[in-house]
């Protein structure tokens, strides 16, 4: 073993290497194989004269390359390469208020690899820093060619933090480049009972921006997805929000063929803990008589009123008289009640409503005896939501909205003219660019 020791300034640089004459070659800077001695560490063969520092390291306990340095750099080169054979550092570098270790090269500042260990590790105020001034180049870039482990692993109160000053550029990327199996370009994962997997925030305060942002490509694709796996409890795939008077918790578009898409499709029950308003309302079913070929659909019943509606049959008495009994509730939930009659089987111009409703049930008198009678009653709601949120049957459009239209189409007009419209595709498309610019 030979041992060379080099100070330059306040920087000290010990470099210890093996040689294996064994295995060794000659080489030179002309590629004249005469010249240069050639360092073989383990598997790892290369000329230190190819290298501005090199460091190699055989042991167990030590490391490649280290520096140290109070204030200044503890390790810089042009081009600096540590190999560790069963060691636990190729480049080690230490500073009390500068830079570890730092780097300059045209493809890469730093590069660790290790076979069973860790190719670079930094730890400081920021652990390991790298910054690219090339168009295709990478602040830091780590890989790993296992089936289970990872490329960059960060462990802290932030693990890994991106950030870019850019007007197009992305703070952190995360891609997988396998085309088949259940893969994923950013994981997010969090065990506290409060945490978030992943979170985004859109910190400025104008302009259409957005926390978090999925796209798919895909014929069968999907932009984003939430998925919750427990099994009880009341819990949420997705949840949407807003604090906004006048802003929308969850808004989906279909900006292809709305006639035939949709914006949103549920599958299950659907709850709306408020007021919902509609252009047009249908069931829609397999038709009954032809369930495997043809739909059938039929369209809600429209009211001015908040209406209930309640309707049966009755049989009048020996007496020409018969009571009606409505549910419990009818009185609690209804006002301003309306009725309609019409006599089965035969005329019964008498017929006519004897006593209004009052505890829950109303009467009929006039029909003959055994004649079928049938009823409706309807109501307007009165209950304590309902009067507090009456449908607004004619209101102005806001003067934003003001010759605008909610279904613009169906006045012949184009779709730019719709209330809320926004140009497809979304702003976020600055931000694709870069990726597509950056797959190609």
């Amino acid at each position: 073993m030979r041992k060379k020791a080099l100070l330059v300034g306040a920087v000290s640089v010990f470099i210890a290497v093996t040689f294996d004459m064994a295995e060794a070659q000659t080489c030179d800077p002309g590629n004249n194989k005469n010249q240069k001695q050639t360092v073989t560490i383990d598997d790892y063969s290369a000329c230190p004269q190819d290298y501005a520092l090199f460091g190699g390291n055989t042991s167990a306990t030590g490391n490649g390359v280290g520096g140290s340095s109070q204030n200044g750099v503890g390790v810089h080169g042009a081009g600096v390469t540590g190999v560790v054979g069963s060691g636990p550092t190729g480049v080690s570098g230490t500073s009390s208020t500068g830079v570890g270790v730092a780097g300059d090269g045209a493809t890469f500042g730093v590069a660790g690899t290790s076979a069973a260990g860790t190719g670079v590790t930094g730890s400081g105020v920021t652990g390991v820093w790298g910054a690219s001034a090339y168009a295709t180049g990478y602040g830091v870039y780590g890989e790993n060619t296992g089936t289970s482990e990872f490329g960059v692993a960060g462990v802290g109160s932030v693990g890994v933090k991106g950030s870019t000053g850019g007007t197009t550029g992305i703070g952190v990327w995360g891609e997988s480049t396998a085309s088949s199996g259940d893969n994923y370009g950013i994981l997010g994962r969090n065990s506290s009972t409060m945490g978030r997997g992943v979170v985004g925030h859109a910190l400025a305060t104008t302009g259409t921006n957005y926390g978090v942002v999925g796209r798919s490509y895909s014929n069968a694709g999907v932009g984003v997805r939430g998925y919750n796996e427990t099994s009880s409890g009341i819990t949420y795939g997705v949840i949407a929000d807003t604090s906004s008077p006048a802003g929308i918790g969850l808004m989906a578009r279909n900006l292809g063929d709305a006639s035939n898409g949709y914006a949103a499709k549920f599958h299950g029950r659907v709850h709306v803990n408020g007021t919902l308003s509609k252009a047009a309302g249908s069931f829609k079913i397999d038709h009954p008589a032809d369930p495997e070929n043809r739909y059938l659909s039929h369209s809600f019943v429209e009211s001015p009123d908040m209406m209930n509606v309640y309707n049966g049959n009755a049989v009048v008495g020996a007496d020409g008289t018969v009571a009606v009994e409505l549910p419990a509730y009818f009185e609690n939930l209804n006002a301003e009640y309306r009725y309609q009659l019409t006599p089965v089987g035969a005329s019964a111009p008498d017929l006519h409503v004897a006593q209004e409703i009052e505890g829950n049930r109303f009467s009929i008198a006039g029909g003959k005896p055994g004649m079928k009678v049938s009823w409706q009653v309807t109501g307007v709601r009165n209950d304590a939501y309902a009067k507090m949120n009456r449908i607004k049957v004619e209101e102005m459009k806001a003067e934003a909205d003001r010759g605008k239209y909610l279904n613009p189409q169906a006045f012949g007009k184009p779709v730019e003219q719709g209330i809320g419209y926004a140009q497809a595709p979304a702003p976020e498309q600055a931000g694709a660019d870069v990726v597509a610019a950056a797959v190609r």
